[in-house]
């Protein structure tokens, strides 16, 4: 085989482009994916200790409202006594019963009102 000078200036521009390749393309490209996983991993974390507390958060009220409803229970009046003591009070009249014409009036008025209130 037969090395000629041809071969040799090959060769030489070969590895100046792999040189030069390597240290403006590649180098900076993988410190940039680097920089991007270790920003995802602090990312995760940060998430992680978030749906941590938000755990703790939700037990601290969950027990809160157990304690609340347990006060509460305790508090509570007894309505059946309640309404036996008070069983001696007359039930409320019925209520009077509107009329059509009455509730014509009414609606007429009304519109009267709401017609004067928009044209202000």
């Amino acid at each position: 085989m037969i090395i000629n000078a041809t071969m040799l200036v090959q060769a030489c521009n070969f590895f100046i482009a792999y040189a030069l390749l390597r240290t403006l393309l590649f180098k900076p490209a993988v410190k940039a994916i680097q920089q991007e996983q270790q920003e995802k991993e602090h990312l995760n974390k940060l998430i992680a200790e978030r749906e941590k507390k938000l755990e703790q958060t939700n037990e601290e009220k969950k027990q809160a409202w157990q304690k609340f409803q347990g006060q509460f229970a305790q508090a509570a009046p007894d309505v059946k006594q309640d309404y036996i003591a008070h069983a001696d009070v007359e039930p409320p009249e019925e209520e009077k019963q509107i009329t059509d014409e009455e509730l014509e009036r009414l609606a007429e008025d009304m519109s009267k009102e709401l017609v004067k209130k928009v044209r202000k």
